[in-house]
């Protein structure tokens, strides 16, 4: 049974045992154990939502406000490695080791207001594993097992670039908080900044 824990770390509150006590345990008993868990959670912008991917490729999402919560369950199954909100929350992308047809890996970009899927994006031979949203919204950057980086453009899901440099797999890719430049690691620990302006 997967379970996430909500603290409030300006003001924990402390049982018998002197261990601290979350203000909120979500969690799933209708999902067994075979399912992996959560094995990723993603904030949004905004902070009232909270998604939660899992490793049987269901995506959850849970409103604080209202605790209620809005599955994703129709995907490219797999596990869910990484999530990533848009910088307006209207979106969340997701990526894993599922796949949709053929042997590309499927990244999933989903609308949180009704749980669509706005775009497929297939282009990695391999698991992604992970993904992040530009600060501007445009674009989406993701890296996987295939050692390559790719830039997606959010809005039509069309691949931009892909980028070569890496001879092991990505582990993460990340933004620039101004959006001009792109960061890769991977699992030599070699990282790449990459100019994004071009």
């Amino acid at each position: 049974l997967g379970r996430v824990f909500l603290w409030n770390v300006e003001s924990l509150r402390f049982g018998d045992g002197g261990q601290p006590i979350p203000v909120r345990t979500l969690s799933d008993s209708n999902e067994s154990d075979s399912t992996g868990g959560y094995r990723t959670i993603a904030w949004s912008k905004d902070g009232k939502r909270l998604a939660l991917g899992r490793g049987n490729g269901k995506i959850e999402i849970w409103n604080k406000e209202t605790n209620e919560s809005l599955h994703l369950n129709d995907g490219p199954g797999g596990r869910v490695m990484r999530l990533s909100w848009s910088p307006d929350n209207q979106s969340l992308v997701s990526c894993g080791d599922g796949n949709r047809q053929g042997d590309e890996q499927a990244i999933v970009v989903w609308d949180t207001n009704d749980g669509s899927i706005r775009h497929y994006l297939e282009g990695h031979a391999n698991t992604v594993a992970w993904v992040d949203w530009s600060p501007d919204g445009k674009r989406i950057a993701s890296g996987g097992t295939d050692t390559s980086v790719k830039v997606w453009d959010a809005t039509t899901g069309r691949e931009m670039i892909t980028l070569l440099g890496h001879e092991r797999f990505v582990t993460c890719v990340q933004w620039s908080p101004d959006g001009k430049r792109l960061a890769s690691s991977d699992a030599d620990g070699v990282t790449i900044v990459w100019d994004a302006r071009k």
